[in-house]
């Protein structure tokens, strides 16, 4: 309904009618390859989708830093019409190879958010964990595990992963080691001097709902002090894992002052908090990067009318 109504507006019209102050689009990966940690859990761009986000991104919007967005934040500046900064979850290792190379070519600004535990390969996202074994299954007929046992695991029963892989003898260790799935200290240091902000995506990617409010604070204030010091950064931002939805008043209050900006990722939705920001997935959908805004700005125009574009935290 929403991709068909959007055309009855211009881009111009519904981007103005947003009152949107930045548009802050994430991603996760781009690759022309099935990439085995990710496969079962969630698609993303290719690299001529990607290629065309960019091109349309150019010709609709103006690009600024984080550095800006802060600045902005603080009442410093004033961001210009249409701003949008681009972000990327997990720290992959495509982001070295492909994704900041060329937004480089294109002086294109953008933040990457790194999970504490897993820079330098030292540890596996249990998910990417999950991934691996639905595929390594098929080659296991013998074992009693089934794909919904698989499916099933969360963050607080992951260690459960473990055991499976050992059933089916295979090794989270050897597959980080080989492919490494992960950025290295040094090339987040390479993206730093290339003009890239980093940013912290917890210590090890819970779902925030699963664990205890003394958690979450924990996870946010750990992962952001863990990046900020180890990379000689002069700003601390964090990104939620999977979704801040179910994140409280309180946790806001006990890490306001010590965070610099959190992102979330309920869309064009407008935050309580002056220092938090709301984001949205480029991935769930192969739609040319226009459909998506259109669509993401026509439901938020619904929304601010009936009063509801606001996020609402016990």
């Amino acid at each position: 309904m929403f991709k068909t109504f959007s055309y009855l507006f211009s881009l111009k019209c519904l981007l103005k009618k947003s009152k949107v102050d930045v548009f802050l689009p994430y991603y996760h990966v781009v690759s022309d390859k099935n990439i085995e940690h990710i496969y079962h859990l969630y698609k993303y761009r290719n690299i001529l989708h990607f290629i065309g986000d960019i091109n349309f991104f150019k010709e609709n919007f103006n690009f600024v830093s984080l550095h800006e967005i802060l600045a902005y934040k603080r009442g410093e500046i004033k961001l210009p019409k249409n701003a949008l900064h681009l972000s990327f979850d997990d720290g992959l290792q495509e982001i070295a190879s492909f994704v900041a190379p060329l937004l480089k070519e294109h002086n294109i600004p953008a933040t990457f958010f790194v999970t504490a535990n897993f820079v330098d390969n030292k540890e596996m996202f249990y998910k990417f964990k999950q991934s691996l074994l639905l595929e390594e299954i098929k080659y296991h007929p013998e074992t009693e595990i089934t794909e919904s046992d698989i499916r099933e695991i969360n963050y607080l029963n992951r260690n459960e992963l473990d055991k499976f892989a050992k059933e089916m003898n295979y090794s989270f260790e050897k597959y980080l080691e080989e492919r490494k799935p992960f950025l290295t200290s040094q090339q987040i240091e390479e993206l730093i001097k290339m003009g890239f902000s980093i940013g912290a995506h917890s210590i090890d990617h819970p779902r925030f709902k699963e664990v205890d409010k003394e958690e979450q604070i924990r996870q946010i204030l750990a992962s952001t002090k863990k990046i900020k010091e180890k990379f000689n950064l002069e700003y601390s931002v964090f990104a939620f894992p999977f979704e801040d939805n179910y994140v409280s008043s309180e946790v806001f209050a006990a890490i306001e002052g010590k965070v610099d900006l959190t992102f979330g990722t309920s869309g064009l939705n407008e935050d309580i908090y002056n220092f938090s920001m709301q984001r949205f997935e480029m991935e769930k959908t192969q739609d040319p990067a226009e459909q998506i805004f259109r669509e993401k700005c026509l439901k938020h125009i619904i929304k601010r009318y009936l009063g509801k574009h606001k996020l609402v935290r016990e």
